[in-house]
């Protein structure tokens, strides 16, 4: 790509290292919600093993609407930080699929004003072997 034109080697890296950002952002957010997700879910295991362990403290004490409560927020938490992931990886391919898009339609803008102005020859930008 670099023998056929400077400006379209350049274009490409730039384009490339955009999306690379935007990637590893999105990648940073999954793995920050999957640590979330995790560390809700060992709660919940920790209130469930605590609330078996001490049943009898908890009836003696009239506590079991109290720890209820507790679990019905916790595992409530949990069900929306998971479906928050499951939209957000439901997302990612299309994302994906678009920002692909998005560079092959600004790669042929680019090159395709240039041909008209006639700063490029056609031939050698559709040739695989120029």
């Amino acid at each position: 790509m670099l023998a056929i034109s400077m400006h379209l080697t350049l274009f490409a890296l730039v384009y490339i290292l955009i999306t690379g950002v935007i990637i590893s952002e999105i990648v940073k957010k999954f793995k920050k919600q999957s640590t979330q997700i995790q560390e809700n879910l060992g709660r919940i295991v920790s209130m469930l093993d605590e609330s078996l362990s001490g049943i009898r403290i908890i009836k003696a004490f009239n506590a079991t609407q109290l720890v209820n409560n507790k679990f019905a927020n916790e595992v409530n938490q949990y069900a929306r930080t998971n479906v928050s992931m499951a939209y957000k990886n439901e997302l990612a391919t299309p994302v994906s699929q678009l920002l692909g898009a998005l560079a092959i339609a600004g790669l042929l803008l680019y090159d395709g004003t240039r041909v008209f102005a006639g700063h490029l020859d056609a031939i050698s930008f559709l040739e695989p072997n120029a």
